[in-house]
């Protein structure tokens, strides 16, 4: 237990020296409006299994320095910074920890290919004021320029990003841009949709563990690349909407009720990946509906809880306004209850299709884009267009 207090408001605040915190609470203040640079004019290193290292007026700066070395051995604890997180070295990979982003100030994130973080929190409110003046302010060592630091509670990813554990927004805004969030762990928005803004960038799940989506969520692409073996790879707990594209590269994403699945884009199923759709609902339909505005390809040879599309009592509907392609690998692709309900364009089917309830022409048109095809329909077919 314990805490320091490290104060120096007028000048920078890196990690010149060796760093050793087993517990307690070390408060770094001050830092003249730059980042914490690990290191800058000397070697440097940090070992922590435990505590809080809290840099209350700077982000943290991984800095690859031509002349200094840096070594970290980061098993545990909370890092806390009230700016950003920069790690351009490909050697920060820390075994445990949690990385949190406070206070009003914007700040950005990146991690260079080959180093990560684990568990990251977003927690960014306009009443968590700095102490300093020099948090107003945004000082870059490198260009030599100073700027007015803007305070809208963000974090901006200007990189990709790889994370090991967890994602939890508490407060403010994590913004995706145009990059690609790696994450290991669940993904937990309790903010809502001003929680996250996904511009144009990509999530994607990997890694060898289940995980989650617990809260409603909008990503722009998602994938799906994780080696767990199981049918609950990635568990959707609430609606999810996809703007563009899901790939599903490796493992099985599970919709678990009230969840339903929104795809702005198209859908892609590897082989030996899956979209689990079997579960029943508590309420009508008593089953998870599926939209898609573009093309569904699944290359899978057959269907069960693992790999290819597992209908259960699902409803797709087929949604866009341009022609839509289905393609599967198997000999038929099943569905359960199929809508097609399109303001225009065709649903142009490449292979033979069979659902098990009822098949309904809403609005637009089916024509098979291969001549000789045969599907079938064990309920009511349905044409109102």
């Amino acid at each position: 237990g314990g805490t320091i207090n490290l104060y120096n408001n007028d000048e920078w605040v890196d990690l010149n020296g060796e760093l050793h915190i087993y517990g307690g609470n070390f408060n770094v203040y001050g830092g003249n409006g730059s980042d914490s640079f690990w290191p800058y004019n000397a070697n440097g290193s940090i070992e922590m299994s435990a505590g809080t290292l809290d840099f209350k007026n700077a982000g943290i700066y991984v800095y690859p320095s031509g002349s200094y070395t840096f070594a970290e051995n980061i098993t545990g604890g909370t890092i806390r910074t009230a700016r950003g997180f920069r790690s351009y070295r490909n050697d920060f990979q820390p075994a445990g920890s949690t990385l949190e982003f406070y206070g009003p100030t914007d700040g950005n994130f990146y991690t260079a290919a080959g180093s990560f973080v684990n568990h990251v929190v977003v927690n960014k409110t306009a009443a968590d004021q700095s102490v300093s003046g020099s948090a107003s302010l945004v000082r870059d060592r490198e260009s030599s320029t100073v700027t007015e630091a803007p305070l809208a509670t963000s974090i901006a990813m200007n990189g990709n990003v790889d994370i090991n554990g967890n994602v939890t927004i508490q407060a403010g805004t994590l913004s995706a841009n145009s990059y690609t969030m790696t994450v290991e762990g669940n993904w937990n928005n309790l903010v809502g949709s001003a929680g996250f803004t996904e511009g144009t960038g990509t999530v994607e799940f990997d890694g060898a563990a289940a995980a989650d989506i617990i809260t409603p969520e909008t990503f722009y692409n998602l994938n799906l690349n994780k080696s767990y073996p199981n049918f609950d790879g990635l568990e959707v707990l609430q609606d999810v909407a996809i703007t563009n594209d899901l790939h599903l590269i490796d493992g099985t994403l599970e919709l678990n009720d009230p969840a339903d699945l929104y795809i702005g884009g198209n859908l892609t199923i590897d082989l030996n990946s899956g979209l689990n759709a079997n579960d029943s609902y508590s309420t009508p339909p008593y089953g998870p509906e599926i939209r898609i505005v573009g093309n569904w390809t699944n290359a899978n040879t057959t269907h069960n809880t693992l790999v290819g599309f597992d209908p259960g009592v699902s409803s797709v509907f087929f949604i866009g306004s341009a022609d839509q392609f289905l393609t599967t690998g198997a000999l038929n692709e099943q569905f359960y209850y199929l809508v097609i309900n399109k303001p225009a364009g065709k649903f142009r089917p490449n292979d033979n299709l069979t659902c098990t309830d009822n098949i309904l022409i809403a609005s637009g048109s089916w024509e098979d884009n291969i001549a000789g095809l045969t599907h079938k329909v064990y309920g009511n077919f349905t044409v109102n267009a």
